[in-house]
Order: structure tokens, then sequence, then C-alpha cells
């Protein structure tokens, strides 16, 4: 399945060299060509050979049981809220950590070791326990609450909407957001996993065929077409690039989709 950067760039010099009669670049600019492109697919297309499914419990969201000022360090929610030991909560904009939880009290649980806190919250503000996304999440393809599907909203549209989702960023982590849940509920997040850099020591997650075809046919149209293209071969072999993509992201989805039916969520 694995494909290294030098086959991609072996497959990308016979393009260039097929087609202009010399090959004058250099590894570091064919590298750099075949991963910009990289990014411009993964943007583009859904890809089954990266995809990964991330499952979760629900939290029901809380609300608070007192008044929070930015420079408090302890945040009162609901009594029995369930929410982790530690974490992190989303309250009307603001991203807040808290390294403790405690439960002793009758009539709210108390977060504790809290900062972040950047606007005054208000009793009775919806409080949601945020989740953490895996650290090679690349981007959402699907999110199922109890085999619902859910969609994916920006966070300004993501409040007027039932069945949706949306993602926050903060301090270099990416959170996933959700309202309206149920303890236990069954989160099951697909999701396109964040393909890095090609290098030649390490293998490309992409079949051998797929980079070939689709990668090095982009890349060596993309340096054909910043050399002049006298003979209009880069724009066909970017045309030929993005069709590869396009038909086979369709075909190893599809298969992929049938293989996995046996393991739908329960």
């Amino acid at each position: 399945m694995a494909n290294t950067l030098n086959e991609i760039r072996t497959f990308t010099r016979s393009i260039i060299l097929e087609n202009s009669g010399s090959d004058v670049y250099t590894d570091t600019i064919v590298d750099a060509t075949i991963n910009i492109k990289k990014d411009e697919v993964l943007a583009s297309h859904r890809l089954a050979f990266l995809q990964k499914d991330y499952l979760l419990t629900g939290i029901e969201n809380a609300t608070l049981k007192a008044d929070v000022a930015t420079t408090d360090t302890e945040i009162r929610i609901k009594k029995d809220s369930g929410f982790n030991s530690s974490g992190n909560i989303y309250i009307d904009g603001d991203v807040i950590a808290y390294t403790t939880i405690d439960t002793s009290n009758t009539e709210y649980d108390e977060l504790q070791g809290v900062t972040g806190i950047d606007i005054p919250h208000y009793n009775e503000n919806l409080v949601i326990q945020l989740y953490s996304l895996p650290s090679d999440f690349g981007a959402d393809t699907k999110l199922e609450v109890n085999n619902a599907n859910y969609d994916y909203k920006t966070r300004t549209q993501f409040w007027n909407k039932s069945r949706t989702f949306s993602t926050i960023w903060n301090s270099g982590t990416q959170y996933l957001l959700l309202k309206d849940l149920a303890d236990e509920d069954k989160i099951r997040l697909s999701y396109q996993e964040q393909a890095d850099d090609l290098t030649v020591s390490v293998d490309a997650p992409f079949p051998l065929n797929y980079g070939k075809s689709v990668l090095g046919h982009l890349a060596a149209g993309q340096l054909l077409l910043d050399a002049g293209d006298p003979d209009g071969q880069g724009v066909t072999h970017i045309t030929i690039g993005e069709t590869n993509a396009f038909n086979m992201a369709k075909t190893y989805n599809e298969q992929f989709r049938v293989d996995r039916q046996s393991s739908e969520f329960v």
C-alpha cells in the first residue's frame, strides 16, 4: 500500500523528461511540488485509505451554577455533571481548561485549576465538554450520534441548527464541539488522517498507483507549466492527474464502503 517519495519523484521526472527533453530540477524543487500537490488533493478529496474512526461516549451539556469572572480559578456547574476529571470546556466562545473536578458539594460540581477565561460568564449559561481530536486528524468526513448523521457547521451556524457539530482550535489542539448530547450517547467521527509531508525515509500513505497516477502527473504538469509549457503538456498532465484523482478516489471509496459495512458502530 505504501509508496515512497523517491518512487513518485522518479515517475515525475520521467514525465518531465519525456515532454521537455531535459530535467533541470533539483530534488528539493520536485519534492516540494509533490507535497504541494498532495496537500491540494487532500483538501479536495476524501480518500478511503486515509479514513479512520474516532469513537466517543457522550457527556450531557451542563449549565453554570454561578457567575464567572475572568480572574476566577474555579467554575461551578450543575451537580452530577459527569464531566471528565480534567479537560477543556466551551462557554460562549471561551475555551477554558481545568485540572480537577470536585464533586463533594451537594449542590454543584466545581471545576478547579481553571485557566483561559477571556470574558465574564453568567449563571445558567451553557457549558459544553470539549473532546480532543486525534493528533492525526486531517478533515472530518462524517459524524454520527447513535447512528444519526450530524452535519458540520461553522461555530456561527452551529448554535442555530440541530444535529450539527463544529471544531475549534485552542493552544495548538483541535477540539470537537457538540451540543444537545445525553450521557452515554454513542459518537463516531469518521475522519481523514492528516498526511505529513512525504520524505524519502517515510512511506507515503498512498497506494503505489495512486501516488504515481495522481501526484506524479500533477507535479510534473505544474513544473512543465512553470517552465512556460510551450507544447501545452503541463496543462495536459495536470488534467490527467485531476481526472485520476477523482476517478480513483471514487473507486477506493466505494470499495471502502463495502468493506466497512460489517463494522458499523453498535
